[in-house]
């Protein structure tokens, strides 16, 4: 909404250390239909007091960002664009939806070719994140319980 960015501003201010990156879902509906297929343009990602301030149109597109900055690995990735297509399996293919969803999926399936092929060179392919994460520590829990609870 409006306020994302200012709340993301002070959640890093505070605890930047639990932000690992900033996600914002670019959507203007006036924007989309007269755009068409050209697609909504989107701000420029960005860094904030070193945390990744990314803007996605679409949830692959967001899964692409997360992916490329280690945040999930290349299954993740995969299930995203899998489920997103088929959350539009009703729409009508000329839809603009379609539009947004084939773009970002073209970049994301270069993004993965592309850590893939490096991995080939010896360089590591992103992983899924370890499932085991510590607890948070109290400072950390009542800070959030504030802003949320």
């Amino acid at each position: 909404g409006e306020y994302d960015y200012e709340c993301g501003e002070r959640m890093v201010a505070e605890c930047p250390e639990l932000v690992k990156a900033m996600f914002f879902h670019v959507i203007s509906e006036y924007d989309w239909m007269t755009r068409k297929e050209k697609g909504i343009d989107i701000p420029a990602d960005r860094i904030l007091d070193g945390v990744p301030v990314l803007y996605f149109r679409t949830y692959v597109g967001a899964a692409r960002k997360a992916f490329t900055s280690g945040l999930i690995g290349a299954e993740e990735l995969i299930r995203v664009i899998r489920q997103a297509q088929e959350d539009l399996a009703d729409v009508d293919k000329d839809d603009l939806k379609w539009v947004d969803l084939k773009r970002d999926t073209e970049v994301a399936i270069i993004a993965l070719g592309t850590v893939l092929s490096k991995s080939k060179s010896g360089i590591v392919v992103p992983s899924s994140p370890s499932s085991a994460q510590s607890e948070p520590e109290p400072k950390k829990r009542n800070f959030f319980a504030k802003l949320f609870g």
